[in-house]
């Protein structure tokens, strides 16, 4: 796994430049130097210049990249799996990046990098004998998505459409894991994202109507439910 998190942590600082240009809706380029504008190198961690071209927060991306790969590589029971877990880990990281700077969850993102993620595990169950696993996460991310249309409906403007096509990605890829998984992620995704919503709403700092980022609560309550859903079952159980 630890080639895995590499691999993850050197691509961290081109995904949250991708995030950067997706969320400001900007033609794509390669990441420049802040200080001389000098086009950056080797996966955009240096410049042609002297300057150290990163920042705090392409540095946490990429340590979140680095984890989240290592972890794709821990939840995928098999080799043709990994490439699916992969893609979904670089696509849900660029999606947290823009909707927390915009609350925006960019088709141009979602629509092509789930396709791309949903192909890859559509295709690596075929190769590793889990076809059976597919129908479970077709229905799992219809499910995920019609509840959080339900939601969307009764915010009424206080939840994004975008949130609402993410739960069909999440969705997938926890019901492919297991029932329990999907059920977890919602747990989590509850959690994580309503009891601050609510802590907001109680000290005034937020409205009813206000659109509250949900889509990084919902990206988080995924990772961990496919991470750690055992030991929390366990722990729950006993």
């Amino acid at each position: 796994m630890m080639w895995l998190a590499l691999m993850g942590f050197l691509i961290g600082p081109v995904l949250h430049h991708l995030a950067v240009r997706f969320g400001a809706r900007s033609a794509i380029d390669l990441p420049v130097c802040r200080e001389c504008a000098a086009r950056r190198r080797w996966l955009g961690w240096r410049t042609a210049c002297d300057h150290r071209a990163i920042g705090r927060r392409e540095t946490a991306t990429a340590i979140a990249a680095a984890a989240g790969c290592a972890g794709a590589g821990m939840v995928a029971t098999s080799g043709w799996l990994t490439p699916a877990y992969l893609v979904f880990v670089a696509v849900t990281i660029v999606l947290v990046i823009t909707d927390l700077d915009h609350k925006l969850i960019p088709n141009r993102v979602l629509y092509p990098g789930g396709a791309l993620a949903v192909l890859l595990l559509g295709a690596g169950a075929l190769a590793s004998g889990r076809s059976g696993d597919l129908a479970r996460a077709g229905l799992g991310g219809l499910a995920f998505f019609g509840l959080f249309f339900a939601v969307a409906l009764a915010a009424r403007g206080g939840f994004g459409f975008g949130d609402v096509k993410l739960a069909a990605l999440l969705g997938v890829f926890a019901a492919f894991d297991s029932w329990r998984t999907l059920l977890i992620t919602i747990f989590f995704t509850g959690v994580i994202g309503g009891v601050p919503a609510l802590v907001l709403l109680a000290i005034r700092r937020a409205r009813p109507r206000d659109e509250i980022p949900y889509g990084p609560a919902m990206v988080a309550g995924a990772w961990l439910a496919l991470a750690f859903w055992e030991p929390f079952t366990t722990w729950y159980l006993g």
